[in-house]
């Protein structure tokens, strides 16, 4: 019996992994095969090395919100621009300047759509929670989504920019200024006036989600 070349064998590894990948993207082997119009057979054909033709792997691939041509070869080309959305993480300069550096992270239209509420899905920040200041609802070193299109400071959860420092915070807003929350300070708050506040503060965007909190509201950081 001729030996199968090991090349071969972990080809075929990766494949039928992608494969399983595919079937947990699309909701399950039964999702899949409505979505892509495959039977369930040839999915389980394709579990044990089957390869499939060129139009199923598309629609197999578009199911799964995946390229093709990650799904046919591995190439990290993992995502469809048109289904996902990036969001970069926040660089600190100097100030209260600050820019979008490298894309950390890929969000799901739908998804932004759906859990997110009513973020901008084009334009996606990552914030790092630096310090332990807002636990136990953020933890420090989380990595907090912002919607960069909602700068206007009104209560809620924010990620800011003071003094060369990215901070994410509670801002309640009163009638001549805003209160910063900050158990830093002696008063565990820090007062603007609205000049103040336009002056000294550059609001980078509002949180949305981190990882401790599914859904970042007002009921879970108050």
């Amino acid at each position: 019996m001729p030996k199968r070349k090991r090349g071969s064998d972990e080809s075929n590894a990766g494949f039928r992994a992608r494969v399983r990948e595919v079937i947990q993207r699309a909701g399950g082997r039964d999702a899949l095969s409505a979505k892509a119009g495959v039977s369930i057979s040839s999915i389980k054909n394709y579990l044990q090395g089957g390869e499939p033709s060129r139009p199923v792997l598309c629609a197999m691939a578009k199911a799964a919100g995946m390229s093709v041509e990650y799904l046919a070869s591995g190439s990290p080309s993992l995502v469809e621009e048109d289904q996902f959305a990036t969001a970069k993480r926040v660089k600190a300069q100097t100030g209260k300047s600050w820019e979008p550096g490298t894309t950390l992270a890929y969000f799901h239209r739908e998804l932004v759509k759906e859990k997110f509420k009513g973020a901008n899905p084009e334009n996606l920040l990552l914030v790092e929670a630096e310090d332990p200041y807002m636990q136990p609802r953020i933890w420090q070193n989380e990595m907090v989504v912002v919607d960069g299109s909602k700068t206007k400071p009104k209560n809620g959860i924010f990620a800011l920019m003071i003094d060369g420092e990215i901070l994410v915070r509670h801002i309640a807003k009163l009638k001549d200024g805003f209160v910063v929350h900050d158990r830093r300070k002696r008063r565990g708050q820090l007062a603007y006036s609205l000049a103040e506040f336009e002056q000294d503060v550059s609001v980078i965007g509002k949180a949305v989600i981190s990882g401790h909190y599914p859904e970042i509201t007002e009921d879970n950081f108050d």
